[in-house]
């Protein structure tokens, strides 16, 4: 208890030295030139005793205006970093917009029939199952769909529309165990069905022994069939067998359309549709 009296006295006593100082000091200061020896010993004295009280004041005020500056710096990092995860997810959607644009471009180019106008769609879901081979698109009946629509890229040939809404469209791809196409090698004209296994490839069958067929043969509609238009690219032959009591070749064909990565489509009438159309025509 008397450390604590005595410290306070002491503290009080500074304090009163240091006003006392700067009292003197002040009235020293405002002579002029015309301080005595009074002035100049108060000065003298007061001056060490200032520094020592005044520095640790400094040196708080010192570490203060550190720590206010390194909370405005570390504001200003935050800020920056928020910044540039901005900037990151706009210059993303800026590549993905332009990605979409350069697809949209090439498929405005292809024109697979010059008389007919094709329809565009996106694809909005794809099928879950391994067994089933379909795509979802955003188009339906109130935007033109119809069943048997068939449905290519660029690419080549994806499947037909099986079945439509007001507003979308289920489509049968060609790699569906339920699809089937009319055929032909583009090179040798050997003719074949080619049949959808739920899988990565397809098979064409009823390709005879002695037709020729070579791995790297180019696949295309055929036109036979009564529902896709001749010339339009299946694939690619990726494997061809045979056995001298076989009657027909083993024959896989790897699709051109990458199914999986599918964005964008078009669609122009089956040839059922274009047929009934033009008779419509004529008719009328």
């Amino acid at each position: 208890m008397r450390d604590s009296i005595f410290r306070y006295k002491l503290l009080v006593v500074a304090v009163v030295l240091v006003i006392l100082g700067l009292h003197f000091a002040s009235s020293a200061l405002d002579k002029g030139d015309e301080t005595g020896w009074l002035g100049r010993t108060v000065i003298s004295v007061y001056t060490p005793v200032h520094n020592v009280v005044t520095w640790p004041f400094i040196k708080v005020a010192a570490l203060a205006n550190r720590y206010v500056y390194l909370i405005d710096q570390s504001n200003e990092v935050e800020i920056l970093r928020e910044q540039n995860r901005s900037l990151m997810v706009q210059m993303h959607q800026y590549s993905e917009l332009e990605a979409e644009n350069k697809r949209l471009r090439d498929l405005l180019k292809f024109r697979p029939n010059r008389k007919v106008e094709p329809l565009y769609a996106k694809v909005i879901a794809r099928s879950l199952s391994p067994e089933v081979r379909t795509i979802l698109i955003d188009k339906g009946r109130s935007d033109g769909i119809e069943r048997n629509m068939v449905v290519l890229t660029n690419a080549g040939l994806i499947g037909h529309v099986s079945t439509v809404t007001s507003n979308a469209a289920k489509v049968l791809l060609i790699s569906d165990a339920n699809s089937a196409v009319d055929a032909v090698v583009q090179r040798s004209r050997a003719s074949g069905i080619l049949k959808g296994r739920s899988r990565r490839t397809c098979k064409l069958e009823f390709i005879n022994r002695s037709d020729d067929v070579e791995v790297g043969d180019i696949v295309v509609s055929s036109g036979i069939g009564g529902l896709f238009p001749g010339g339009y690219v299946l694939g690619r032959v990726v494997k061809v067998e045979s056995t001298p009591t076989d009657m027909f070749q083993n024959v896989e064909v790897l699709p051109t359309v990458a199914f999986d990565k599918l964005e964008e489509v078009a669609l122009v009438p089956g040839m059922e549709e274009a047929s009934d159309a033009a008779f419509d025509g004529k008719a009328g």
